[in-house]
């Protein structure tokens, strides 16, 4: 039941009658009382799911924290090891007469090797993290570079001549590039190797300009052999028609053609 009670307070009671008479039972309580109890519990279930919503979000910031040092520590055993792979690499490039480098994915260098420096006039350090831009004329520059993102698409080595400016002038370089890959085989960088073939490449030249000249000869020569034997054959013929009249006047022929005759 709700109603008022006796004192005018706002009232929930229970009525019950009493066997055998005309009584009844009742038993009540004041409403305020049954508000602050569930009140309470109201607050407790909040708290509970307050907390409850607190500990699974710290265990997942706790999850996320714990994969972000797990990546950071593969990147950098990964880096490590790419560096350990680049200073064995320099060590031994250093002691080659050809440029050797490597670039990362941007076309920055992280390797140039002593060759290298020598043929654009700067060390290693003024080159490392640079890219051609910084090293050669515009053209030159995004051909290099365009030649390295087809080696990364392509993932595979490619050969190529290459005609740069150097502190030498220009000079042509015989370039092989290829992909580098890590432990897990991803690509992350492109290595190269060029070797100055300017000397070649111009005795080439020379030979064959050389072959064309003495072509050009040969034909001329064919061609005034061709005149030249033209002239003697009408000579003879002459000849032989002078001999053919003197007969006929009763003279003595006077031309002596028999190696002529031996020829036809």
């Amino acid at each position: 039941m709700v109603g008022i009670d006796y004192r005018g307070i706002p009232s929930l009671g229970v009525a019950s009658t009493v066997t055998g008479t005309d009584w009844y039972l009742v038993a009540k309580i004041d409403r305020t009382e049954v508000n602050a109890k569930a009140m309470n519990d109201m607050v407790w279930v909040g708290l509970v799911g307050v907390l409850a919503l607190f500990a699974v979000a710290a265990g997942y910031y706790l999850l996320r924290q714990m994969q972000q040092l797990d990546t950071a520590q593969l990147t950098q055993e990964i880096q490590a090891e790419r560096l350990r792979a680049l200073n064995l690499l320099a060590e031994i490039a250093d002691s080659s007469d050809d440029a050797i480098f490597a670039k990362d994915l941007q076309g920055r260098y992280i390797l140039f090797n002593r060759a290298a420096g020598v043929y654009v006039g700067k060390t290693a350090d003024e080159v490392l993290g640079q890219d051609d831009r910084a090293l050669f004329p515009k053209d030159q520059a995004e051909m290099l570079m365009a030649f390295g993102q087809r080696v990364v698409k392509e993932n595979r080595v490619l050969t190529l001549e290459e005609v740069l400016d150097t502190q030498d002038g220009e000079r042509v370089f015989l370039s092989t590039k290829g992909p580098l890959h890590d432990a897990q085989g991803q690509v992350f960088g492109v290595f190269g190797i060029s070797r100055d073939i300017t000397t070649r490449v111009s005795v080439a030249k020379t030979l064959k300009k050389q072959s064309v000249t003495l072509q050009n000869q040969n034909q001329e020569l064919e061609r005034f052999n061709r005149a030249m034997v033209g002239r003697e054959l009408d000579m003879i013929k002459l000849k032989r028609t002078i001999n053919e009249l003197s007969s006929q006047l009763g003279q003595e022929p006077p031309f002596n053609l028999g190696f002529a005759d031996e020829l036809d």
